[in-house]
């Protein structure tokens, strides 16, 4: 009988520490599926800001931004890093001294791109960086 309630209890014992990992494992996993509810939801939050911004600028460039620049005042205009281009043309990029840059690295005015219509491929951004 000693050696049968040995082996009862031995067996009982390793059921215990089973049990033991088990519920720490359950633990585990009830915290991290928590923590990763928390971390989505911060994640849509921040997702629904950047949309939210996103909306934002459309709605600024779609009511205040020419889609083709052509009057000297439209390039003056134009936030840095504007991208306009001919259809078959060279794409000037505007700088933020004012002044456009060529492809081939040369420095033009927006008086000099004047009377010419140019798609603007990307808007700049008016904000200082």
């Amino acid at each position: 009988m000693t050696g049968i309630g040995q082996f009862v209890g031995a067996v009982l014992a390793v059921a215990f520490v089973a049990a033991v990992i088990s519920g720490v494992m359950i633990v585990t996993l009830a915290a991290t599926s928590l923590l990763s509810g928390v971390v989505e939801r911060k994640n849509l939050r921040d997702m629904a800001a950047v949309e939210a911004e996103v909306a934002d600028r459309e709605r600024t460039l779609c009511t205040h931004s020419p889609l083709a620049l052509s009057f000297e005042s439209e390039y003056q205009n134009a936030p840095t890093g504007t991208i306009a281009a001919e259809d078959q043309g060279y794409p000037y990029i505007k700088h933020p001294h004012g002044y456009w840059i060529g492809m081939r690295g040369e420095k033009v005015g927006s008086e000099n791109l004047a009377g010419i219509e140019r798609q603007v491929l990307r808007f700049g951004s008016s904000k200082a960086r």
